[in-house]
């Protein structure tokens, strides 16, 4: 018997239970949802040390959790620098902390299911029923808000921009699950639905990098699901619904549109004093702080000389000044001006594990890389792994689809992409 099985077999258990309960919860409690988080972390370190005991640390290692530890470790050794050198606002303990859990979560999580302590078969059906629960619970939520506030919708976040690129992330994971639904009745009138759904629930947050993104990368997965030479009619039929779904919601493409029209030209005429001129500038002065400093800086370091450039160039009246303590919405030159060209090496190195570096094991196409496909595109204008609640439901979604894309079926899918 292997060395503390029994007790590895219950840990996992309720690990996994912990971790059904945070992605459950995530959309609608966000208290819970956090709670939990950390106490499958915990029961994930501790199941983690006895698995390590038992069968030593190479087989207790998954690779999809090495991305979260690096970017945890980043992180927590800039926020050390920085508390060393006086500063104690805005910093990342928290974010560290999430990310370095999310790795033992993922360890433990992935290898008690690869050593069958519990079911596989139940664990695969319990992770594809969880996701779903998570997306039924948050687009009735995204819905009733939709009809009755009348304004942008928000999901477990303070910010309609979050609550959107997490609602995006599990949907295109839901999405591409469907791959393997052998009922072909069921996984048409569940993808329709789901694009129906999922275009009213984003296009309500009124993000436009996500009405964007999300409609874009629904189109690719049409394609992947239904290919035009073996169900034509299927494809078809979901581009129509796509494209009317994007039409009902015109009114807020329309608005969206002619806002930012309005923003590119308060730009050009030196007002930067809008949402898309704030990030016009904010990309172009967080360039050159990285410029001057390339090995990065603390916060209040990067903030002093951004402020000392702008008032040099005569621009001490930018919107920039509102958002420095919080970010320059943009995830790569966010990394660039504090953490340094170290910051982009891992940025780079969290991109390509979860998509070109997963193509062996589930394919170009899958669970893992179309969602991460989006983040990245929606980190051209906000920045979301700094983002404690973004690192919560992306850490416990990979987990989840891991599970669901395990064994045999992942190579009968791989053929495809």
């Amino acid at each position: 018997m292997r060395y503390g099985s029994a007790a590895i077999a219950k840990m996992s258990l309720g690990a996994f239970l912990l971790l059904l309960l945070t992605a459950v919860s995530f959309f609608t409690e966000d208290k819970l949802s956090r709670y939990s988080f950390y106490f499958c972390g915990y029961a994930s370190i501790l199941g983690f040390i006895l698995l390590t005991v038992g069968q030593g640390v190479k087989k207790s290692l998954h690779k999809l959790s090495f991305p979260f530890l690096i970017m945890g470790l980043l992180f927590l050794l800039w926020s050390l620098w920085c508390t060393f050198s006086g500063e104690g606002k805005y910093l990342l303990y928290t974010s560290a902390k999430r990310m370095i859990i999310a790795f033992f979560i993922i360890n433990f999580i992935l290898a008690t299911f690869k050593n069958s302590f519990i079911s596989k078969d139940k664990l695969k059906s319990y992770a594809l029923a969880v996701l779903w629960i998570t997306f039924i619970v948050a687009s009735l939520s995204g819905i009733h808000q939709a009809l009755n506030s009348g304004g942008r919708i928000l999901l477990g976040f303070d910010r309609p921009t979050m609550s959107a690129y997490a609602y995006s992330f599990v949907s295109l994971t839901l999405m591409m699950a469907l791959a393997y639904d052998k009922n072909r009745l069921r996984k048409n009138i569940t993808f329709f639905c789901m694009i129906a759904v999922s275009t009213y629930v984003i296009f309500h947050t009124q993000t436009r990098a996500a009405m964007g993104i999300h409609t874009f990368l629904i189109v690719v997965i049409t394609f992947y699901l239904f290919p035009v030479k073996k169900e034509p009619l299927s494809c078809l039929v979901a581009l129509l619904l796509l494209a009317f779904s994007v039409f009902s919601n015109h009114h807020i493409i329309d608005h969206r549109t002619d806002q930012a029209l309005s923003d590119v030209q308060s730009y050009r005429n030196d007002n930067d004093r809008t949402s898309l001129g704030a990030r016009f500038s904010m990309w172009k002065v967080g360039l050159i702080s990285f410029e001057h400093h390339p090995l990065g800086e603390t916060l209040h370091q990067r903030n002093d000389f951004i402020r000392g450039y702008l008032r040099t160039s005569g621009e001490e009246n930018s919107d920039v000044n509102r958002y420095l303590d919080v970010h320059l919405h943009n995830e790569v030159i966010q990394y660039l001006s504090v953490f340094g060209i170290f910051g982009l090496i891992v940025l780079l190195y969290f991109y390509y594990s979860f998509i070109p570096g997963l193509r062996k094991e589930y394919g170009v196409l899958n669970c893992i890389s179309v969602p991460m496909v989006a983040t990245i595109f929606y980190g051209i204008t906000d920045v979301l792994f700094i983002s404690d609640g973004m690192i919560l439901i992306s850490s416990v979604t990979i987990t989840l689809s891991a599970i669901i894309m395990s064994d045999k079926e992942v190579h009968q899918m791989r053929g495809r992409s």
